[in-house]
Formats: structure tokens, sequence, C-alpha cells
């Protein structure tokens, strides 16, 4: 269902504003990519804003993550890459580093 999920994801992201939004799939089943000009967590925020107000709109879009960085599976180019995320975090805060690998040898 990647054609249909590509679909609910380009109608997501021009509904949101993103104009044009480049979606496609991936060589991993069920996964696709988009690229987009805008901030990828402020979609994330307003997606769901916009699918409680109306849940049955989307049926095949399961999960969107927003990435910022995307870099080579090297835990020193990941470690250097997410330096920068770490500037809007306040003291107190907390933050979480998740890493989700598919066909990659990357361990601790």
């Amino acid at each position: 269902m990647e054609s249909e999920g590509a679909q609910e994801l380009r109608q997501l992201l021009e509904f949101l504003g993103e104009s044009r939004p480049t979606v496609k799939r991936t060589s991993m089943r069920g996964l696709l990519t988009a690229q987009m000009k805008v901030d990828p967590a402020r979609v994330v925020e307003r997606a769901r804003y916009a699918l409680r107000k109306d849940p049955w709109k989307f049926t095949c879009i399961k999960r969107i993550l927003p990435v910022e960085p995307v870099v080579d599976t090297d835990l020193e180019k990941i470690a250097e890459a997410v330096k920068p995320l770490f500037e809007p975090i306040e003291e107190g805060e907390t933050y979480r580093i998740t890493i989700e690998k598919r066909r990659s040898q990357l361990s601790q």
C-alpha cells in the first residue's frame, strides 16, 4: 500500500502548506520518505492536530517521524550531526535520541 500511503502523505503535506512535497518509496517495504522545506517537527505537530479533527481521512499512514539530519551510519558522524540540535534544549529539559536501524550493522 506504499502508493496509497505516498498519496495520503502528499495530500497531508499539501494541506499543511508544503508546496510540491517530494514523497518517495524506499527499498524497505512500507517505508516512505518525504523532503520538504518546512520544519519536520512542526509538520508532525500540525499533522497530529489535522488527524485529530478528521481521523478517517488517512488510512495508510501509521507513523510520521521527523528526521532532521541525515548522515551515514557512523557513530562519530551521528554525534557530530546532532550537536546543533541540542542548542534549543534549555537547562532542566530532557531529550532522547532513538536510532531505529534497518539494514545496518551499527551498534553501541
